[in-house]
């Protein structure tokens, strides 16, 4: 929040292609032979709050993208006799529209066994259709606090176990476990097991980026 660069922030590009890394001793990560197009970076940390944005990168002089990050939140600690109190209401702002995708049908089991590679969180594009991203997410590590300012996420478990941190609150994830996230609401997921945890991820309230 001074200003100061952060170290070793995990940046993952999604877009024509995938690329990541981290950020080096100055806070910088330098990503060559990018295609032309829009992509998706979501900067991580354990301690900072993960964020995203979307950039498109065109033919020619290099593209420069500078984001501030805010610092994780510490844990909060809830006694038996103090219930949390209730999230505050967040006003619903208008957004914009974006682009129709085109009706598909997909069998999710063959996209699960072809598409994943190795890491701590893949996600595969299923489609992007006006204010409505749908993913398929697959978590073979904790995934650190996320809030999304304009947009709904739900989660559908089709494989592995976890568990889901809204708030104060944790509750266990398993097969066919339906998860809702207002916006506006900080949230953690976690894998248990040995097994990867695989949801049906859907955005809805932010412009596609690229229709689908």
């Amino acid at each position: 929040m001074a200003g100061a660069p952060l170290r070793d922030i995990r940046i993952q590009a999604v877009g024509p292609t995938e690329r990541s890394g981290t950020t080096d001793g100055g806070g910088q990560l330098r990503i060559t032979g990018m295609p032309a197009g829009t992509y998706r970076l979501r900067f991580s940390n354990e301690t900072v709050v993960e964020f995203e944005r979307e950039v498109v990168v065109r033919g020619g002089p290099n593209t420069e993208v500078d984001v501030a990050l805010r610092p994780a939140p510490p844990p909060v600690v809830i006694t038996a006799t103090t219930p949390p109190p209730p999230p505050s209401p967040t006003p619903t702002p208008v957004a914009p529209i974006g682009p129709v995708g085109l009706p598909q049908t997909l069998l999710i089991p063959d996209l699960v066994t072809k598409s994943f590679l190795e890491g701590s969180r893949n996600e595969v594009l299923l489609s992007c259709s006006a204010n409505t991203r749908t993913t398929l997410v697959q978590l073979s590590a904790d995934q650190s606090d996320r809030l999304y300012e304009n947009a709904d996420v739900t989660y559908h478990v089709i494989g592995g176990e976890g568990t889901v941190r809204i708030g104060a609150r944790e509750t266990a994830l398993k097969l066919d476990s339906f998860v809702s996230v207002p916006r506006g609401t900080r949230f953690a997921v976690s894998r248990k097991g040995r097994r990867p945890l695989i949801m049906v991820a859907q955005l809805s309230g932010e412009p596609c980026e690229q229709a689908k």
